[in-house]
């Protein structure tokens, strides 16, 4: 055996771990779903095969219509809200007027550090009305108490505020490397022409990253459309499902609803149809190269 054909098995049994892992906990599961999905019973139950009857009952079901809307609503809420913080804190963080940088970025970062389920039980707190800090700072302004958890028109928006707090730090840690890998000798020649720090950010900065800025809108889309355990913890889904998700509607096919696991596959492929044109996009976004 040459040395190049050493080195070339050496690396496949480097790679080898991975590929197990990736088959027994994504592939596998993967298949297992999909069969399931045409499919009654299969767990507790033997599985009597049923063609696309899972998938007619689900397109049928108005909660599947519901999950959806609110679904493009969290994209709509978080995704924006998200970038547009994560930008301005990687600013903040890269800006030479900033004291303690790694201070401020540790604290930006820590959210993301916590469990879904560990944020929701802060959150509750915080949003608790006439009770929550939230509702203490509306008291002071004099500004009408609002039931964040309880009504259909401001529960979403309070699942996606939560969602953009836990989130911002891996946007802003991403942004921030981004702006830090950009030569210094581009914005020095842009100044030395005469642009001034807004220029420089439209003209200069922003373009130079925008593969960055394409795969965390793709990434944040993925995440919208991937909610659960916040809104599990918080709202059940409720008021009137309006912060149910589809992950949740999956769970509850799955573990709350007798006989009705093939549903639960059936809704996850769907998700995963949704979700694979998304991840197609990044694919084909993170291939363009920059050129400095």
């Amino acid at each position: 055996m040459t040395i190049w054909q050493q080195n070339t098995v050496t690396s496949y049994l480097f790679l080898l771990p991975f590929y197990a892992l990736f088959v027994i906990f994504v592939l596998a599961p993967f298949v297992w779903g999909l069969g399931m999905s045409f499919t009654e019973g299969g767990i507790l139950e033997p599985a009597r095969y049923v063609g696309l009857k899972n998938y007619q009952r689900v397109l049928a079901d108005f909660r599947v219509a519901i999950v959806l809307q609110n679904a493009v609503k969290y994209v709509l809420l978080i995704v924006p809200s998200g970038l547009a913080l994560g930008l301005a804190f990687a600013l903040l963080i890269g800006n030479r007027w900033t004291a303690q940088p790694g201070v401020f970025r540790a604290v930006v970062f820590f959210p993301l550090l916590a469990s879904g389920a560990a944020i929701a039980q802060i959150w509750g707190f915080i949003l608790l009305p006439g009770q929550g800090v939230l509702s203490y700072f509306f008291n002071l302004a004099h500004l009408p108490a609002i039931k964040w958890l309880t009504d259909p028109a401001a529960a979403p928006v309070a699942i996606a505020l939560i969602a953009v707090w836990h989130g911002v730090g891996f946007q802003t840690l991403v942004l921030s490397a981004a702006l830090f890998g950009i030569p210094a000798e581009i914005v020095d020649a842009a100044r030395i022409d005469g642009a001034g720090a807004w220029d420089v950010l439209w003209r200069i900065k922003l373009p130079l990253i925008q593969p960055v800025l394409m795969f965390l809108v793709v990434i944040g889309t993925i995440g919208a459309f991937q909610i659960f355990d916040t809104v599990y913890v918080m709202t059940q889904g409720g008021p009137q499902y309006a912060t149910q998700t589809i992950v949740g509607l999956i769970y509850a096919f799955a573990f709350q609803v007798r006989q009705s696991e093939g549903m639960a596959a059936a809704l996850g492929v769907i998700l995963f149809l949704i979700i694979m044109p998304i991840s197609l996009i990044q694919w084909r976004v993170l291939r363009r190269d920059v050129q400095y």
